[in-house]
């Protein structure tokens, strides 16, 4: 096991590093800076860990059960069993966890809450953000893809549509979508939400518009348009609680940067990088 660091007596290897990564999607070339990225998570872990340590804070047995527990699911699958190594780090990190949890919890009892007054202003000052997007309501017939014929028989079916009331007709007639039960109604939706051919669609048209035929990877579409809602400012009530929730995590991430660049300092002795490679930002 190839050792990439150590923070006191704890140690962090190359595996550690991966195991970290693992989730990210990562092009080859950025390789080394997302697992110096991996690295300096791990590091500011540790040394959280550590500082909560020296104020005394602990894991209690039933804490750790419970989390031993649900981590343990995800071994299960293993065709191998944990040998002793894997046992210990697991421990390692099912405390370390649990006791920077706390450790996070005693930071914020004193953080700095947002009042009332302190948001409206915010609010006034950023009002020109806070519009919502816009969104369209449409309907559908479907012919699927795998239909004899589908575009044949899309044409066919959009030949015979003139107004509104024929649309309705044809998509409980010969909709192969489920929402020919709802009259086609796919809802509202805005940009992203939507199969993009879809979207494209939609959101070129006007309200009562009925589109040509149209494919997508579902198969042929004939679309109409039955709403349509601009952008508009949102109020301060209807914001506010998801403001003031962005806004304390906002103030939280900053105090908890700010704070582990106190304890890179404080620690700076304890911690070695045994491997060049991730001496970059050391």
């Amino acid at each position: 096991m190839t050792i990439i660091a150590k923070i006191a007596e704890y140690e962090i290897s190359e595996a550690d590093i991966a195991i970290d990564a693992v989730q990210l999607n990562i092009c080859k070339e950025h390789l080394i800076e997302a697992k110096i990225d991996s690295l300096n998570r791990l590091i500011d872990s540790f040394l959280l860990y550590q500082e909560a340590c020296s104020l005394g804070i602990e894991a209690s047995e039933e804490e750790f059960d419970e989390h031993f527990l649900q981590c343990l699911a995800d071994f299960e699958s293993q065709d191998q069993p944990l040998s002793l190594e894997e046992a210990r780090n697991l421990e390692l990190k099912i405390t370390r966890k649990i006791v920077v949890g706390k450790y996070l919890t005693h930071l914020w009892k004193d953080s700095i809450e947002i009042d009332d007054q302190q948001l409206h202003a915010f609010y006034e000052e950023h009002k020109e953000v806070f519009t919502s997007v816009e969104t369209v309501r449409a309907s559908h017939v479907l012919v699927g893809k795998n239909t004899p014929h589908a575009k044949d028989r899309a044409d066919s079916i959009r030949a015979k549509i003139k107004s509104a009331e024929d649309f309705e007709q044809a998509c409980a007639q010969c909709s192969d979508c489920p929402t020919c039960n709802q009259c086609g109604d796919l809802g509202y939706f805005r940009r992203g939400e939507i199969t993009p051919a879809i979207e494209d669609m939609a959101f070129s048209m006007q309200v009562g518009d009925i589109s040509p035929v149209f494919p997508s990877h579902h198969g042929y579409h004939i679309l109409m348009l039955t709403d349509r809602k601009e952008p508009e400012p949102i109020t301060f009530e209807e914001i506010k609680d998801k403001l003031k929730a962005r806004l304390i995590a906002l103030e939280r991430e900053f105090f908890l940067q700010k704070h582990i660049e106190e304890l890179r300092e404080k620690y700076r002795s304890l911690i070695q990088i045994l491997d060049k490679t991730y001496l970059k930002d050391f």
